[in-house]
């Protein structure tokens, strides 16, 4: 993906291409793997999970990205998110911001749980997942808003080829 350029562009934001390729603006394969590190729900049950254990994997090119997770869900659940999305950049608000938005099948949802999510009458069930969050070089970090029940925050390193 390349940002709209000029040589008047770079001239008054003082960002030219090498310095966007810098920011991982460029085209390019990255992998992200991830974690969460804290959970909230907004309407705290007994039987809620705060601890997800989420291990995760997304690829990206450019700002597109493919990725699975695997976790324990709100009800302590062995659980999966496979899914397709995009990466939006608010490098013109905040130095590194980001916004992301995941689209996808989440697996897991079993028993007297499983009609906590819609659509789960097959055991797998449509979610949009979006996030909102900092990227480095080295280190990025992620509110991810779980419908209006809960949010996680994750923190993920990056590897770039």
């Amino acid at each position: 993906m390349t940002c709209f350029t000029s040589p008047v562009w770079s001239s008054v934001t003082g960002v030219s291409d090498n310095a966007q390729e810098a920011k991982g603006i460029s085209e390019g394969v990255k992998y992200v793997f991830s974690t969460s590190i804290y959970t909230k729900h907004w309407d705290p049950k007994p039987e809620h999970n705060n601890d997800q254990k989420l291990i995760g994997i997304e690829r990206y090119e450019g700002n597109e990205m493919w990725g699975v997770a695997f976790f324990k869900n709100s009800f302590n659940q062995d659980s999966q998110f496979v899914y397709w999305g995009k990466e939006f950049r608010l490098d013109d608000y905040v130095s590194g911001m980001r916004t992301k938005w995941a689209f996808g099948l989440l697996h897991g949802y079993r028993g007297k749980y499983k009609n906590k999510i819609p659509f789960n009458n097959l055991h797998v069930a449509p979610a949009i997942l979006p996030t909102i969050g900092f990227s480095t070089r080295y280190l990025e970090t992620d509110l991810v808003f779980l419908g209006a029940n809960a949010i996680t925050l994750s923190v993920s390193a990056p590897v770039r080829f």
